[in-house]
């Protein structure tokens, strides 16, 4: 013990050890008034409800309601997902390739 106290210097430990404490305090903050800073710089706090009422008020304005379109627009059955689309698409896709590789064999 003795021999790694010669070594390492103890005091010399913890100075280093206080010193790195106060570079990651100090770190931190930085840390921190760089993110408030870019944050106000973008403006992302409060932008979205911000939004949705100029949107709202312009809507208003010109005489649509949207939640009144939106009640008589069509919607799709539940359960429906449009797999029989997506099946034939994927089929005419598959079709489609194997015309072309049948072009390139001969």
């Amino acid at each position: 013990m003795a021999k790694m106290n010669k070594v390492m210097n103890p005091e010399k430990m913890a100075k280093i050890t206080q010193q790195f404490g106060q570079e990651h305090t100090k770190l931190g903050i930085k840390e921190e008034m760089m993110g408030e800073t870019l944050d106000a710089a973008f403006g992302q706090e409060g932008d979205s409800d911000e939004e949705d009422a100029i949107v709202n008020q312009v809507l208003d304005e010109i005489g649509i309601s949207f939640n009144e379109k939106m009640a008589v627009a069509p919607r799709v059955p539940a359960g429906a997902t449009g797999m029989i689309s997506n099946r034939r698409q994927a089929n005419n896709e598959d079709a489609e390739i194997e015309r072309m590789l049948a072009n390139l064999k001969s």
